[in-house]
């Protein structure tokens, strides 16, 4: 059960520095609003990364929710 606990405080950590990511990538894109052209494109690259990493960690504490209440993850041959 430590080891639940361990990882769900990882993906809250992780969470939280998402958080933060996004709130400063908001104010770089008002700055980049500013510029245009290339600098916006690589903003969204940006953007979309910190998306995916988003869904990846859902992800995480959905399946650690899993092992937490006694699911198992079947071995698949």
């Amino acid at each position: 059960m430590e080891n639940i606990d361990a990882l769900y405080e990882r993906v809250d950590k992780a969470f939280s520095i998402l958080e933060e990511l996004e709130r400063r990538l908001g104010m770089f894109f008002q700055a980049v609003e500013e510029c245009g052209g290339r600098v916006r494109g690589q903003a969204y690259n940006i953007y979309t990364l910190m998306v995916q990493l988003r869904d990846e960690l859902a992800e995480i504490r959905r399946l650690a929710s899993g092992l937490a209440v006694g699911g198992s993850r079947e071995v698949q041959s």
